[in-house]
């Protein structure tokens, strides 16, 4: 049996499907991409029971993963996100292996004093560090120093099933939405970081009163975007959907005339990059995301989407207005040309490549280091 060629990688994730959310897609397609990879031999190590089994996952991943370097022989580990930099910080001193992690926005400033006391000070003893974006490469520079080894490397994009205007008619039949209605459509988790309850309360009103808004996503929040709608008399115009499938999900994008990201800022709680908006306009939909934190790496205004003050109401409702006042043939041709230039940036496959030369090159200049000494 010949052995495979690739540098041999242990890769390690406590967030994972069927749990779901922004650091369990990471990990899942960073994992997928980086196995696809002929100059990597990837091993794994995957929590897929949720946080109920953290207290059990995290000991036994120090114990697993020590065995499994040995035996698979790994030359690098990679943790899927920061909370397991004190279980890399352990596996380094026992395999004496470089250690990585990638590092999403929360992961930073998660606002519990016992994690910042210990996270920040264990990302400093791992060999590199990858933030999602240069805002999340600031936050946790804030809480652990310029003393950390940090490269921002961006996350993909998931590219949905083709939908076609078969599928957005059904849609908006689903809803009860006619053809001639516009819709404005939020994908995302319902937190208050991602703004929904406001634009509800402030920007809906402000829109022409045929203006359907379609929000795709469960979470807390669900029930405060119920009430502003309600104060606001706008209960009508407002679509609660859950959660989705992606062939429904790729439906709503093709019957959307406009997708926002309204982000407000939120203390401890900041967006990493905004995936969504770049997965919102791969699809073709023309995107407004708020001028804030992640975002702002994620959406060039004018290139992939287009950029609003965040909680600018007014600012928000003429945007959006601008875009719905577009002949249907412009505003198609603009969301294109934002697919176009975010499906060209941002792919899973460019970001496992970024991955895979940073780690091969870190193992080699420590080999070059041990070989000097």
């Amino acid at each position: 049996m010949i052995e495979s060629a690739g540098l041999r990688l242990l890769f390690i994730a406590r967030a994972y499907p069927p749990t779901l959310g922004g650091m369990e897609n990471l990990a899942c397609n960073l994992l997928q991409h980086l196995q696809r990879r002929e100059d990597l031999d990837v091993t794994s190590l995957i929590n897929r029971r949720g946080k109920k089994s953290l207290p059990i996952f995290l000991p036994s991943a120090v114990v697993q993963g020590a065995n499994t370097a040995r035996r698979h022989k790994i030359e690098a580990i990679h943790l899927a996100d920061a909370l397991l930099a004190p279980v890399g910080v352990a596996l380094k001193r026992l395999t004496g292996l470089p250690v990585t992690a990638s590092v999403c926005g929360l992961d930073v400033t998660y606002p519990n004093r016992f994690y910042q006391a210990a996270i920040p000070r264990a990302l400093k003893e791992l060999a590199l560090v990858m933030p999602i974006s240069r805002a999340t490469e600031e936050q946790l520079r804030a809480r652990a120093g310029f003393g950390v080894p940090s490269v921002v490397v961006p996350l993909g994009i998931n590219p949905l099933p083709v939908s076609n205007q078969e599928a957005a008619h059904d849609f908006r039949a689903s809803i009860g939405v006619a053809a001639e209605k516009p819709i404005v459509l939020t994908v995302g988790r319902l937190i208050a970081r991602k703004g929904v309850a406001w634009f509800v309360g402030e920007v809906l009103p402000r829109l022409g009163s045929d203006v359907v808004y379609v929000i795709v996503g469960d979470g807390p929040e669900r029930d405060r975007i119920a009430g502003a709608a309600a104060a606001q008399n706008v209960s009508d115009r407002v679509r609660q959907m859950g959660r989705v499938d992606d062939a429904t999900l790729a439906s709503a994008y093709a019957a959307a005339d406009v997708f926002v990201m309204p982000n407000v800022p939120v203390p401890g709680d900041i967006e990493g990059f905004g995936l969504v908006a770049l997965e919102a306009a791969a699809a073709g939909v023309p995107v407004i995301a708020a001028d804030l934190e992640g975002i702002r790496q994620a959406v060039r205004h004018g290139h992939n989407g287009l950029l609003a003050s965040a909680k600018d109401a007014q600012a928000w409702a003429e945007a959006i207005s601008s875009l719905l006042a577009l002949p249907p043939v412009e505003r198609e041709a603009l969301g294109a040309r934002f697919s176009a230039a975010a499906m060209a940036d941002y792919s899973w496959d460019k970001t496992a490549a970024r991955y895979a030369a940073l780690i091969t090159d870190l193992v080699r200049g420590e080999r070059a280091v041990a070989a000097a000494a």
